[in-house]
């Protein structure tokens, strides 16, 4: 079990971090007057609509598709969203809600896919006698990520 269990840890961990850079990053955003509360508000909506939705696609989609490949998808696209905000943004795109909105509303899409795929791979990899402490060991791993 923990052979299987240690690769989705260290996935949770990540996909956590990387749905909360905006957060994390707001306070310099809104200091250095690079972008204002209301836009920083809507990529936020944006954010949570597209994860909303994209979970229910998601879903539809891991049972048409190998969870394993929409899990890996979902954090290589919210990790390359990430390190092109990160890279880019301060001075190869322009300051606008647009750019960067769009931006994060793939990470939203991203996010949102990961969450279905991992509830299949559980399921299907664990026996019912074990499935509870998976689900705690992956929920765990996704606070540890909300922390970093």
């Amino acid at each position: 079990m923990q052979q299987m269990l240690a690769p989705i840890v260290v996935a949770q961990v990540l996909y956590a971090a990387i749905k909360k850079t905006l957060s994390v990053s707001a306070p310099y955003l809104l200091h250095s007057n690079w972008m204002s509360k209301l836009e920083l508000g809507i990529i936020s909506t944006n954010f949570s609509l597209a994860y909303g939705f994209s979970k229910l696609i998601g879903g539809i989609l891991s049972d048409l598709f190998r969870p394993q490949l929409l899990f890996e998808l979902g954090l290589v696209m919210g990790s390359a969203v990430n390190i092109i905000i990160a890279v880019v943004t301060p001075d190869g795109i322009q300051r606008s809600l647009f750019s960067i909105g769009n931006l994060w509303l793939l990470n939203g899409i991203a996010q949102g896919i990961g969450g279905p795929a991992l509830n299949k791979m559980l399921v299907e990899t664990f026996e019912p006698t074990s499935r509870g402490t998976a689900v705690s060991v992956a929920t765990f791993a996704s606070n540890v990520g909300y922390l970093l």
